[in-house]
């Protein structure tokens, strides 16, 4: 069953740093220490669905019948956060740690005043073997500590595909700027061209034009491509060096 206040007042020890003034009717609302992301802080802008890790200034040490819950205030629901914690098994000695999330669309600021979440207590129908795992006596935080190798291979894969994401994002956003280079390109020969014609412009000041037109687009389409760039280049310094040979010697 879940301890009322008045179990969970008898709960100084297993609840370390314990503060009688955070005792609730069904819970104990724990104070923020720091907020974890890369290195502690004691405030922070958290922003749209982004995450950071909350370590609390309370610790667990559970006896063989208890185990404890964290949940989140239903303020800081309603404020746009959501939070993802373990359930703290019997037996088990820690500083307690849980991650929010931001799931609103506003910056949410968070200082080490502010309370989060809260701890309910489960006492057990009998005593169970107790927790052994790699995240007891976790007084610093420790990551993933021996998950590591198991769980960075997966860590390596999502970042893999996020990579190849963001390539190919590049990849589409050269390709749609050379291809609108061509356009203007076309548009511009033909408006060149057209130009030339209805003022009846001479043959050597067409070609001229339509050279030094050539040339800027294969600029253009060598800058916004990765792909084929040298080709760009040599295209576009040919056209010139041809439209200024004509200019000048013919």
């Amino acid at each position: 069953m879940f301890l009322t206040k008045n179990k969970i007042r008898d709960l100084d020890g297993v609840i370390g740093y314990f503060d009688s003034e955070k005792v609730q009717n069904i819970c104990y609302d724990l104070r923020t220490e720091c907020f974890i992301s890369g290195n502690e802080m004691k405030s922070i802008s958290l922003q749209p669905m982004s995450s950071v890790m909350v370590k609390t200034k309370e610790t667990l040490q559970l006896p063989a019948n208890l185990l404890a819950v964290i949940s989140l205030r239903n303020s800081r629901i309603r404020q746009g956060l959501t939070l993802d914690a373990p359930i703290y098994q019997p037996g088990h000695h820690t500083a307690i740690y849980f991650r929010i999330t931001n799931l609103s669309d506003k910056v949410i600021d968070l200082t080490t005043e502010d309370e989060v979440a809260s701890a309910l207590f489960y006492r057990l129908d009998e005593e169970t073997y107790t927790y052994d795992g790699t995240f007891q006596d976790e007084e610093e935080y420790k990551g993933f500590a021996s998950y590591d190798l198991s769980l960075s291979r997966e860590l390596s894969e999502v970042k893999q595909t996020a990579d190849s994401v963001k390539t190919m994002e590049k990849d589409i956003y050269g390709n749609v700027l050379q291809i609108m280079a061509i356009f203007v390109g076309i548009f511009s020969l033909i408006n060149v061209n057209l130009s030339a014609a209805l003022a009846h412009t001479d043959t050597k000041t067409i070609l001229v034009l339509n050279l030094a037109t050539i040339g800027s687009v294969a600029v253009l389409i060598s800058l916004a491509g990765k792909q084929r760039r040298l080709i760009g280049w040599i295209i576009g310094a040919l056209a010139f060096a041809v439209a200024i040979f004509v200019q000048l010697v013919m």
